[in-house]
């Protein structure tokens, strides 16, 4: 009871951002957003439609034609985010800002709009819209949800362009953008790493010192050189970018001649690594955990 609870108020507080992004920033900058949401503005600013009422409308169709793409809780609480929306949209009235350089209001409605999103989805729930069209497209249509995805949403933007003009369309394709990685943000983390693969005859001095002195833990693999048809022993390495640059002077110190492969990898979860509060719970209180 207390995770549906917790559920319900994330998909009430991230979808008021979400309206307050709209009310506050889009309209009156005159800006398009992608999904549904642009879909409603596109027909508010071409035919004066009520933004509250479209919403609603446009986001209980995709429900009904989504219903059995979606599980049961879900369904839950994308009706309550989308009744909550046009309530926001309706109710929800904040100043007005427009600011004297263009590029600011995109960074605002960016990061109020990723946030909302991703508080929404965090909770387990979704703002419905074009991801439900994305699920149909892929059951019929065999494209994958992301790129149906992009296509329905960049219909969407481009369809904008034409009442708003190029220049705010570029605007809103910023805001867009900068939605989508701070939405990445709330549902991956910001935890970046890199993964190092370290090929050398020398990886017992070079794993010994990596794990005495970095602190970190090191994986071998046993590996074959195809060309070479000699056996070879891989290691690997995850580290932060800060430890990054005291695991390559090992390497190079210990075997010059290392072959080495860095990688950027987004986000690590487990024993050491884990972005998520759930990887210790002395630390953090049951009910401050974010599942």
């Amino acid at each position: 009871m207390k995770k549906i609870a917790k559920s319900i108020v994330m998909t009430l507080v991230g979808t008021m951002l979400v309206a307050i992004s709209i009310n506050m920033v889009s309209l009156p900058n005159e800006l398009g957003e992608g999904g549904v949401t642009g879909f409603t503005l596109f027909l508010h600013y071409t035919l004066n439609f009520n933004i509250p009422m479209t919403a609603f409308v446009a986001n209980l169709i995709l429900l009904i034609l989504g219903w059995k793409l979606l599980d049961k809780m879900t369904i839950i609480y994308t009706l309550i985010s989308v009744v909550a929306l046009s309530f926001y949209l309706a109710h929800i009235h904040v100043p007005a800002f427009t600011p004297d350089n263009q590029i600011t209001a995109p960074l605002v409605t960016g990061v109020l709009m990723g946030s909302g999103l991703g508080i929404v989805i965090r909770g387990g729930g979704s703002t419905g819209g074009t991801d439900i069209i994305a699920l149909i497209i892929n059951k019929f249509l065999g494209i994958s949800v992301s790129n149906a995805l992009l296509i329905t949403d960049a219909i969407i933007v481009t369809s904008l362009i034409f009442v708003i003009g190029l220049e705010k369309g570029v605007i809103s394709i910023i805001g867009i953008l900068l939605t989508s990685r701070i939405l990445n943000f709330w549902i991956t983390g910001y935890n970046p790493k890199n993964a190092i693969f370290v090929i050398s005859e020398h990886y017992e001095e070079i794993g010994k010192e990596i794990v005495e002195n970095v602190k970190r833990g090191v994986t071998v693999f046993n590996g074959y050189g195809f060309y070479s048809g000699n056996d070879r022993k891989i290691l690997y390495i995850v580290v932060s970018n800060r430890q990054l640059m005291a695991v390559q002077r090992i390497i190079r110190r210990l075997d010059p001649k290392a072959f080495m492969a860095v990688n950027a990898i987004q986000q690590v979860d487990g024993e050491g690594f884990t972005f998520m509060p759930e990887a210790n719970p002395n630390l953090y209180p049951e009910s401050s955990v974010v599942e």
